[in-house]
């Protein structure tokens, strides 16, 4: 579990032309960038391995720069090594273990309470074969990547994203359509979050089912609901579709709205 302290406003930066100071002296705006405008006021936000938080609200609301705040604030946490203290003793044993059977080849592992961090804009672009090939190493061809993931690892990865269909799954990635590709690319981040050295993952998707007809992208949700409550991986997903509540039913609900407004519900179990 980690707990960011979330904040982000923007400074008036107009150039003062005659329209722009009309427009400001009508509003009480500043132009030389004294004034500062809430995007995203003071919040608290707790992430945990299997749970989901559901960021939502209008268009130009601010979810966007959340999900930045949020990789950015998790980037530091990984690095700066904090969050060590909430380690249970439990957890630090299968830490170790899971290092004797790495081998101990692989660079040191991070603080065993600190994430991978996995955000889908992020992820390397998968080779141009069919996607039972190119999703067998989602996370390119490194030499610190694991070996290729078995083809019922890919199956799985490729029907949790909605793409089992026999013959989808025999095409390459420049075949499929908008939709497809935005699966797709779900599916590249399940396996990469699924596949990481690290204890637990954060995982990030912006636009969650933007792209799709609402009852795909309702379908698709129920099953990513399913892979994250029985996983250690904690998805962020964002979108302006809040008939999405339903199926993703989040543990986490933050609701952002233009003019600096943030709620933040924890779902009471």
């Amino acid at each position: 579990m980690i707990t960011l302290h979330l904040q982000h406003d923007v400074a008036t930066q107009a150039t003062p032309t005659p329209r722009a100071m009309d427009i400001a002296a009508m509003f009480g705006i500043a132009l030389d960038g004294s004034t500062n405008h809430p995007i995203i006021p003071p919040i608290e936000l707790t992430l945990a391995p299997g749970e989901l938080a559901f960021v939502t609200g209008s268009s130009g609301g601010g979810k966007s720069t959340l999900l930045r705040l949020i990789n950015e604030a998790l980037s530091k946490e990984v690095s700066g090594g904090r969050g060590r203290a909430c380690e249970p003793p439990e957890q630090a044993g299968l830490n170790a273990a899971r290092a004797v059977r790495s081998g101990g080849s692989q660079a040191p592992p991070r603080p065993p309470m600190s994430p991978a961090l996995i955000c889908s804009d992020d992820l390397p672009k998968l080779t141009d074969a069919a996607l039972v090939d190119a999703l067998a190493r989602p996370e390119g061809d490194g030499h610190a990547a694991p070996p290729p993931a078995t083809l019922e690892q890919v199956c799985r990865w490729l029907s949790l994203a909605g793409l089992n269909d026999a013959a989808v799954m025999l095409r390459k990635p420049s075949q499929l359509s908008e939709g497809q590709r935005h699966r797709l690319k779900l599916a590249q981040a399940m396996a990469v979050a699924e596949r990481r050295p690290e204890p637990w993952a954060v995982l990030l998707i912006d636009e969650f089912g933007s792209t799709l007809d609402r009852p795909t992208a309702f379908a698709l949700a129920r099953c990513v609901r399913r892979w994250v409550t029985g996983s250690d991986v904690c998805l962020v997903c964002a979108t302006t579709h809040d008939d999405l509540l339903e199926p993703l039913w989040p543990d986490v609900l933050v609701e952002v709205a233009p003019g600096g407004v943030c709620e933040v519900h924890r779902r009471v179990v």
